[in-house]
């Protein structure tokens, strides 16, 4: 089994999640199949590997904020559950706005946020001895973890372009 990647055509492809029907997202896919194999033919690749390749392209297609907040809160338990902490729902929101300023990154960005940069943040600052942890975001958007289930009173939330509020 081989598996090629591409970004050629790319910048063409249309968004089948905004159909409003069955028959415009098969519509829009078979346009999104179009613009790969004219890509793949402007880039030089040979004819006989864009045949073979034709039936079995898979288009990428972005994910809707209704899985994001899935595959946010899937990767956050499992973090929650290995440190036995819990996460505010702050975080949450930090890590959709991630998502939603770097869409075309895909999932991947938000998984790979949480396993490396969220993770190290948590675990550097899991020095306190209490049974009842919780991580938040506070104002300026630092990672914080607290001994109890509310932020400190007066703690609020902002986004990365500074957009907030009081913690949810």
């Amino acid at each position: 089994v081989f598996l090629f990647t591409s970004n050629a055509g790319s910048e063409d492809l249309v968004d089948v999640t905004t159909a409003t029907s069955k028959t415009e997202e098969e519509a829009l896919r078979a346009k999104n199949k179009d613009v790969i194999e004219a890509a793949l033919r402007a880039s030089g690749a040979p004819v006989e590997l864009i045949g073979r390749l034709l039936g079995a392209i898979v288009p990428f297609n972005h994910i809707d904020d209704k899985t994001a907040a899935r595959i946010v809160r899937l990767n956050l338990s499992k973090l929650e559950e290995r440190y036995t902490v819990r996460f505010h729902l702050s975080v949450e929101a930090y890590l959709l706005d991630l998502y939603g300023s770097r869409r075309e990154l895909g999932a991947r960005i938000i998984a790979r946020h949480i396993d490396t940069t969220l993770r190290a943040e948590v675990l550097a600052l899991l020095r306190l001895k209490a049974s009842d942890r919780l991580v938040y975001k506070d104002e300026a958007g630092r990672t914080q973890v607290v001994a109890g289930v509310e932020p400190p009173l007066g703690r609020s939330y902002a986004d990365r372009r500074g957009h907030g509020g009081p913690c949810p």
